[in-house]
């Protein structure tokens, strides 16, 4: 009798979605147990705190961790790679000594402007923190670029578990929105000292010039676009609370949530992906890029049309009848997500050269799109307006991502097979929308599945079992 195995890659796959998955999920997790014991409008409060943080993550990062895959994957040797390595993790130390007092000096500048919102130990809880963001996620990396799943997965759920246990004392214990922050600071800190460890270990730590001034000429960019998508998910809170209140924006931020859940589901392959597409771009060749990325679309959709039926559940079941509406904003929010995510798969073109500047211009240009269509949505039809503000520029942006990628390198996507996978993806995520019944959303969803299988089977992309085929 022969036993079921997981290939390597799916291994990996597994691994890698459930260490990040946990540990980036573990807000969703407790969503219940939070929607119930927090005041409404103390959990809007809480995501405004939070978009702080996703602003100054990007900042802080120098988009180290990106670069780093990027030169790695340059690297003719394993000694040659270590020495990346251990380069890049030493300048991200050097970076964390600069951005502490930068980062200190914003939470007492904000807690000062919105005294109603924040208190300075609140925000310093959270903004010191990421002056040591790529301190932590260049071993994460490292981890994953040298397979090592079973130990990314220690490090990531630990970490999660630890922060969950955390919250529910604190919280429990009457600290309320100070609690939660707590408890994701001291559980950041135990990680940052044992994966610091871990890659003085694995690499060593050095300091060197030579990687300075390309890594800022290729990172830089990417800084300046993470800050671009921050005005695309992070400010549209800021948009919201100005036109409406804490309890809209609450509402709004358990749709988002959800819709993080997408990309979390779609961190199995992403993790597994993404330290390796440029080896497979330059040394595989764009034939084998392009089929692996059009499987990163087709997970990327059947996650979103699994999510299409059971957010409903999931905020019917578990959460107060005050955040029933949530469950109509999340389908909206989910496809923004899934058109987020399919830019970021299909922008391997913009990606693969030395300077990212392409990328740059394609998302500040959408970034004031989205902007400016979110104020004006908003102030006509609050939540929706901000969410369909959204929605749009990521279309754009996804347009655009393809387009100036086929222009710098050519990769053979079929237009077609994709336009089927994300139109089928996306149909189901309207009509998930809508007041339709619990048996028109079970249909809507088969329908999606079947959709997408037949569309991989008859372009080859996937292909039946020799008995399966033989049957048919």
């Amino acid at each position: 009798m022969h036993k079921l195995r997981l290939s390597s890659p799916m291994q990996a796959m597994l691994m890698y979605g459930l260490g990040l998955g946990v540990m980036k999920g573990m807000s969703l997790i407790m969503l219940p147990w939070l929607t119930n014991l927090l005041p409404q409008a103390e959990f809007g409060r809480l995501e405004l705190i939070l978009s702080i943080a996703v602003f100054a993550s990007v900042v802080a990062g120098l988009g180290l961790q990106e670069a780093m895959c990027r030169f790695i994957g340059e690297a003719a040797s394993d000694n040659h790679k270590h020495q990346v390595a251990s380069e890049f993790f030493g300048l991200s130390l050097v970076a964390s000594s600069f951005t502490l007092p930068l980062l200190l000096g914003a939470a007492l500048a904000i807690s000062n402007w919105f005294p109603h919102l924040f208190s300075f130990y609140e925000l310093s809880l959270v903004l010191s923190l990421l002056a040591f963001e790529s301190c932590i996620n260049l071993p994460l990396t490292w981890m994953r670029m040298k397979n090592r799943p079973g130990l990314f997965f220690l490090a990531t759920t630990g970490r999660a578990l630890f922060n969950a246990v955390l919250i529910i004392v604190l919280v429990r214990m009457g600290r309320g929105v100070t609690g939660v922050l707590e408890a994701g600071f001291i559980s950041a800190v135990v990680q940052l000292l044992l994966l610091s460890h871990y890659q003085y270990l694995s690499t060593g730590v050095a300091l060197s010039r030579r990687l300075v001034k390309p890594m800022f000429v290729y990172a830089l960019p990417l800084v300046a676009t993470g800050l671009m998508g921050f005005a695309l998910n992070g400010l549209d809170r800021w948009i919201l609370q100005t036109y409406t209140d804490s309890e809209t924006l609450a509402l709004y931020a358990v749709g988002a949530k959800f819709a993080l859940g997408l990309v979390l589901l779609q961190q199995p392959f992403t993790l597994w992906w993404f330290p390796r597409r440029y080896d497979v771009l330059f040394n595989q060749g764009p034939d084998k890029a392009a089929r692996t990325t059009t499987l990163g679309i087709a997970c990327l959709s059947l996650v979103a049309i699994t999510l299409s039926l059971a957010v409903p559940v999931f905020i019917h079941l578990l959460l107060p009848n005050e955040y029933q509406m949530a469950a109509s904003i999340a389908g909206l929010l989910l496809l923004a997500a899934l058109l987020k995510e399919a830019g970021e798969l299909l922008n391997l073109g913009c990606m693969s050269k030395h300077s990212s500047e392409v990328q740059l211009y394609i998302n500040l240009g959408m970034a004031i799109v989205g902007v400016g269509l979110m104020l004006i949505l908003a102030g006509t039809s609050g939540i929706w307006g901000v969410a369909l503000g959204l929605t749009a520029a990521q279309m754009g942006r996804l347009l655009l991502l393809y387009i100036a990628g086929q222009r710098m390198a050519a990769i053979p996507y079929s237009p077609t097979l994709i336009f089927l996978l994300l139109g089928t993806a996306a149909s189901v995520l309207i009509l998930a929308m809508l007041e339709l019944s619990w048996a028109q959303r079970v249909l809507a969803f088969f329908v999606g599945y079947a959709v997408i299988g037949i569309g991989l089977l008859t372009s080859g992309l996937v292909r039946l079992p020799c008995k399966w085929r033989a049957a048919v």
